[in-house]
């Protein structure tokens, strides 16, 4: 592909991901591209399982997860990651508005904020817009490009809902 890009071609692939995070019963993320749904996951804290599913696949995978795992999943919640940002040596970007929400940004360049132990990355850029108000997080952009590759990942988080109720059922993977 590297042949390709010097001739100008350029491979975009977009996704979209929803996650729902609950500190009682875990992750739950789906994946879609062009709007079809290709991947749901399962993260459990109380069964401290993964479940891995793939409809057009027809496959799944189901493991248990490590205390590693476990710990990293707590550490992922949007709230945590506030902290981490702001522990971090950061850049403020100011003031803006994002969905009729005033917001102050920073900007780190420390793959940390996300992982304990990152893997090794050629760059790295993150950029965290948090609601002056309650504190919490409404616009993430990501950009890194991993070690040995000349691949670049742009990620954005967004539409964030806060305070969800979640039933025990959201989290039931139906395989």
């Amino acid at each position: 592909t590297s042949g390709l890009k010097e001739r100008g071609f350029e491979f975009v692939t977009e996704r979209e991901i929803i996650t729902y995070n609950s500190s009682q019963y875990g992750n739950k993320t789906e994946s879609y591209r062009n709007g079809e749904l290709i991947t749901r996951s399962f993260s459990l804290r109380q069964e401290k399982e993964f479940v891995g599913i793939c409809p057009p696949a027809k496959e799944f995978d189901r493991r248990p997860l490590s205390e590693a795992e476990i710990l990293e999943m707590d550490q992922m919640s949007p709230r945590k990651i506030v902290s981490r940002f702001m522990s971090a040596d950061y850049r403020a970007l100011g003031s803006e508005t994002i969905n009729g929400s005033q917001v102050q940004g920073v900007e780190v360049d420390a793959p940390e904020v996300f992982r304990e132990n990152p893997p090794p990355l050629e760059s790295f850029v993150a950029r965290l817009w948090v609601d002056v108000e309650t504190q919490l997080p409404v616009w993430l952009e990501l950009e890194f490009v991993p070690k040995g590759l000349s691949t670049t990942t742009k990620m954005v988080v967004d539409e964030f809902i806060w305070d969800t109720e979640f039933d025990a059922s959201d989290f039931v993977p139906d395989i």
